[in-house]
């Protein structure tokens, strides 16, 4: 969580900034806020969007600006500022959280080759032969960004976004219909 990691984040742009200007580069901050958090994403992609307009520049994230926008009023404000900050960065986070959990089946926090393939057999069930989800091992291995044989909860997030963004925005509507009808033409 963000606001439980400002403390390290601190520690690591007070790092970069080597001439203690309060600074440090889009790139940078963007490494750091993966590394520290642990969060993969893609966060050049979304700064503007979770950074208050008045820490960035064209090239630059004033850190000190953007750390004190997390604190523990806005905590309580938007209920926890993870949440807020994935509401903002998926549109559909909760309904992305239930599907994750629909296949998570033991609870571990990953979804395993196994869990992935028996939930679509059961998805399959329910759905019309034409809109049968196929090529279940090669969306698995799509998704699995880091190559651990699981589907973590960021990975699912990140796969959903990417789908999100097709149609350059990120609003939470995944355009398939367009993309369902091609295929078929």
């Amino acid at each position: 969580e963000m606001i439980l990691k400002k403390s390290a984040l601190s520690s690591a742009f007070e790092a970069a900034d080597t001439l203690s200007l309060g600074i440090v580069s889009r790139v940078e901050w963007a490494e750091i806020m993966q590394r520290v958090t642990n969060i993969k994403i893609r966060w050049l992609a979304i700064i503007d969007t979770i950074a208050p307009a008045q820490c960035l520049s064209p090239t630059s994230v004033a850190y000190r600006v953007f750390l004190a926008s997390f604190s523990v009023a806005k905590k309580t404000e938007n209920k926890v500022g993870d949440s807020f900050i994935m509401d903002e960065m998926y549109g559909q986070r909760k309904k992305l959280e239930s599907i994750f959990f629909f296949f998570d089946v033991n609870g571990d926090g990953v979804i395993s080759r196994e869990e992935f393939l028996n939930g679509c057999q059961l998805l399959n069930q329910s759905l019309h032969p034409d809109c049968q989800l196929t090529q279940i091992e090669h969306t698995l291995d799509l998704m699995d960004f880091d190559g651990s044989g699981t589907i973590d909860m960021n990975e699912f997030f990140e796969t959903f976004r990417i789908l999100d963004a097709q149609d350059g925005k990120v609003d939470g509507v995944i355009s398939l219909a367009s993309n369902h009808t091609s295929r078929r033409n």
